[in-house]
């Protein structure tokens, strides 16, 4: 990026697949357009002297982005964010993503918005209107991309650029319900995380947040006002499991049960879902027993 834009950035891998992508790219006259596809990964760079501004258009997956200035926010898939890179950021992809970029001097997008950059770093939900209309001709546009000549080529960056110009222009402030929906997605991750891991009796809040890519302090404070924090929601999930399956699995002794949800001593396991049911794991079983004669 150096090169072209004038910025240093770092692109990694993330998570444990392989790590695969494509992309492709074309100029469009002053405005270039590219797309990747590919698996998860992270990217960010540094403040620079740059004056080109970047639209990324996510159209499939979603993604966690952070500029300097602005609150960390969410994009879902059909949505586009316009940002200078001037400014330091980061952009975080934790599954496979489709998406599309649109790189042009900031001062070409000030000739359609002139104040686009107090609209910078807000998601533009592309359901309809100017941005929905530049997230599919953008799409259209790379499907035909090589039968289109230099001057047709020119032509489409300033109409993608006036759609964009069009689609920040109409953007209303909705940063409360953005960081809203993006702690939403985050729990969302982690507790998918948790579902998938309740067996390791070595889950912490060290290891989930190194595996969903967050630090330990933002993990805690996403379930600070949820009913039960992160680890006591863990332990909740591991007992309703165990409860579960006392009620159902054959031929299971009850510490293997608990050895299967990540309790690594029976005996504490017994305290503990004496504690959270009112009864132990052998009353429970038998009861259940019985219920089912």
């Amino acid at each position: 990026m150096r090169e072209h834009l004038g910025v240093d950035s770092r692109v990694e891998p993330f998570g444990d697949q392989a790590f695969e992508q494509s992309i492709a790219a074309w100029s469009l006259g002053e405005v270039a357009i590219g797309t990747r596809r590919g698996s998860a990964f992270r990217a960010s760079w540094q403040n620079s002297e740059s004056t080109y501004a970047f639209a990324d258009i996510n159209i499939e997956g979603y993604c966690v982005r952070r500029h300097e200035g602005h609150p960390e926010m969410l994009m879902e898939p059909r949505s586009i964010c316009v940002f200078p890179l001037a400014d330091k950021g980061m952009i975080f992809h934790p599954d496979n993503t489709t998406h599309m970029i649109l790189a042009f001097p900031g001062s070409l997008l000030s000739e359609y918005c002139p104040d686009w950059e107090s609209q910078a770093g807000k998601p533009l939900a592309a359901d309809g209107g100017p941005a929905g209309m530049l997230l599919d001709w953008a799409v259209s546009f790379q499907r035909n991309a090589e039968q289109l000549g230099r001057s047709c080529r020119s032509a489409a960056g300033r109409m993608l650029l006036g759609l964009l110009g069009s689609a920040v222009g109409a953007k209303e402030d909705g940063g409360s319900a953005e960081s809203s929906r993006l702690r939403t997605y985050h729990r969302q991750r982690i507790r998918q995380f948790i579902e998938t891991h309740l067996a390791d009796p070595e889950l912490s809040v060290a290891k989930i947040s190194q595996a969903v890519g967050l630090s330990p302090r933002y993990l805690h404070s996403l379930f600070r006002d949820e009913p039960l924090h992160l680890m006591q929601w863990v332990q909740e999930r591991r007992l309703q499991r165990c409860k579960l399956e006392l009620g159902s699995a054959q031929g299971w002794t009850i510490a293997q049960i608990a050895y299967a949800y990540g309790f690594n001593d029976a005996a504490h396991f017994s305290r503990l879902f004496q504690k959270r049911f009112g009864r132990s794991p052998r009353e429970f079983r038998e009861e259940n027993r019985g219920a089912t004669r």
